[in-house]
């Protein structure tokens, strides 16, 4: 069986739109044609994950070309979305993970969160959650009020909101919430 039937009998199983099943065939497709050794393909693997969650593939440097002015005196890294600095890269920090700072540090209540507005705050990497009152009681508000995650993507007006373990739902803006540091 090749990877490509795999992947097409395994979507079968789950509930998917078909633009979603086609274009995740597609990369499925690309991929195998890549003809991986078995000494390899767990590079390749590695690789494109890291590629399709916005992660660097090398560490981040100071470089001005790796760094945008998003407000306020605070920079974004646009290699790895989750980091900002506040000096124009000389150092920074990073909002996921604080083993990847750089002579900074972030502090939860140094940042606040603002209602998410596409075309002007919302952007693929940004730190985002479900506002506490996005839904009301339920079973709705159970699963999501609250949880906090990263936008990878946004299709129809709507963001994909990936969450922590891993799991992606789709949200109208008015129902999230962007993390702005201030800096």
């Amino acid at each position: 069986m090749t990877l490509y039937e795999h992947a097409e009998r395994e979507l079968g199983y789950i509930k998917c739109t078909e633009p979603e099943r086609s274009a995740i065939l597609g990369a499925v497709k690309a991929f195998e044609s890549g003809l991986w050794t078995g000494g390899n393909i767990g590079w390749g693997i590695d690789t494109l994950t890291q590629l399709l969650r916005f992660k660097p593939l090398s560490k981040l440097s100071g470089e001005a070309k790796e760094w945008v002015e998003v407000g306020d005196g605070v920079w974004q890294s646009v290699r790895r979305p989750t980091t900002f600095s506040r000096d124009g890269g000389r150092s920074w920090y990073d909002i996921e993970d604080s083993a990847l700072n750089n002579g900074d540090v972030w502090k939860r209540d140094e940042a606040e969160w603002e209602t998410a507005s596409l075309g002007s705050n919302v952007e693929v990497g940004c730190a985002a959650r479900v506002a506490l009152d996005a839904y009301e009681e339920g079973r709705l508000a159970e699963l999501f009020n609250g949880r906090e995650g990263e936008i990878t993507g946004v299709t129809n007006g709507r963001c994909a909101l990936r969450f922590n373990d891993g799991v992606t739902f789709r949200f109208a803006p008015d129902k999230l919430q962007v993390l702005k540091s201030r800096g």
